[in-house]
């Protein structure tokens, strides 16, 4: 058994800056104000995408994240999985890298949500 288990590769990937590529359509939930100590006067911020305190900022980006994941299973034949931002694909060691390439290239080409850069 353990030799058709090591047959198989898996590799992680994560969207660089989930959450500020997720456009908001209520854009006045993602303005936060700052008092400037040096004036002590309120400075307004907008900020792009989702911010964390928004209560349906996780479920809202879980869509994109289940359709990236759907996408894959279902045009490109990928075994892949998510959690939040973070994906995985599971792949047979003669594939050499290629199902992995594969979800990268759907995600900056075709989806253009790209991941991040490898160390």
């Amino acid at each position: 058994m353990s030799g058709s288990l090591s047959a198989l590769l898996a590799g992680t990937e994560d969207i660089e800056a989930a959450y500020r590529r997720m456009p908001c359509s209520q854009p006045w939930y993602t303005i936060f104000a700052i008092l400037d100590p040096t004036t002590s006067q309120v400075v307004f911020f907008r900020l792009q995408g989702f911010n964390f305190g928004l209560k349906s900022a996780v479920v809202q980006f879980n869509r994109l994240s289940a359709f990236m994941c759907r996408d894959g299973v279902r045009f490109l034949a990928l075994v892949v999985t998510n959690y939040f931002d973070d994906f995985c694909v599971v792949e047979p060691r003669f594939a050499l890298g290629g199902p992995q390439a594969l979800l990268r290239a759907m995600a900056k080409d075709i989806i253009r949500v790209p991941f991040a850069p490898r160390p």
